[in-house]
């Protein structure tokens, strides 16, 4: 719904926006007009630009959920046992690890966790939402990577990511005997907002209030030069 009413905002200041520059196209301006133009219309200009801070802020604190990331991090090591085999994995093969990767957001390793936050942390969404809120990272020629759950609770963001490194952990571990992975830093609930930004947002409601302003004012000026210029005449 949200999205439906920002599509249709969007939509109506597009057709404004095309109406104006065609309606600038069969006018001319000099830059006395435009002077005029901010001159008059600078009430308008500060209201709108007042006004899109305020919407804004209104979005960032009400509208928009803020959302927390924790982040555990795994290393994945050669298994000493197997050391002297002649099939062992090369762990400067960057395939493993983006293997390893990949295999953090399969259904078959997100659907455990799943099933134990619903039960445990009162989680309401559907396996694509929790699919959708896991990130992986890795730098390269590294044999660390990174597991990222992003979520509107920050505990629970931790739990999820700690739960989610512990059933890899367990799949990948039966799946090769040649390497071994172990947990160097378990996620931790985040202490800040990772979004939305809110500086970003009130800039941007600033900045789109402030053009808008402008924008009326450079639609309004030839009309009104027009207008004076005719009555001058007529006089």
């Amino acid at each position: 719904m949200l999205y439906d009413n920002f599509k249709v905002v969007f939509l109506d200041l597009k057709c404004i926006f095309n109406r104006g520059v065609q309606l600038m196209k069969n006018r001319s301006m000099n830059l006395d007009n435009i002077i005029m133009a901010f001159k008059k219309k600078a009430w308008l200009i500060i209201c709108l630009t007042i006004l899109g801070g305020i919407i804004s802020i209104f979005a960032a604190q009400k509208v928009l959920k803020p959302t927390y990331s924790s982040t555990s991090r795994i290393i994945v090591l050669q298994n000493n046992k197997n050391s002297s085999e002649k099939n062992n994995v090369d762990l400067n093969d960057s395939a493993l690890i983006t293997t390893y990767m990949d295999m953090v957001t399969d259904p078959s390793i997100v659907r455990p966790v799943l099933n134990t936050i619903k039960r445990t942390q009162s989680y309401t969404g559907s396996l694509e939402t929790l699919m959708n809120s896991i990130s992986t990272d890795n730098t390269e020629n590294s044999q660390i990577f990174s597991i990222t759950v992003t979520d509107t609770d920050p505990k629970r963001a931790a739990i999820t990511a700690n739960n989610l490194t512990s059933v890899f952990q367990a799949r990948a571990d039966a799946i090769t005997s040649d390497v071994k992975t172990e947990v160097l830093s378990k996620a931790r609930p985040a202490a800040s907002v990772s979004s939305p930004k809110k500086w970003i947002i009130v800039f941007a409601g600033i900045l789109v209030g402030l053009l808008i302003g402008v924008f009326i004012a450079l639609i309004s000026a030839p009309v009104e030069t027009n207008v004076s210029s005719s009555n001058s005449k007529s006089k």
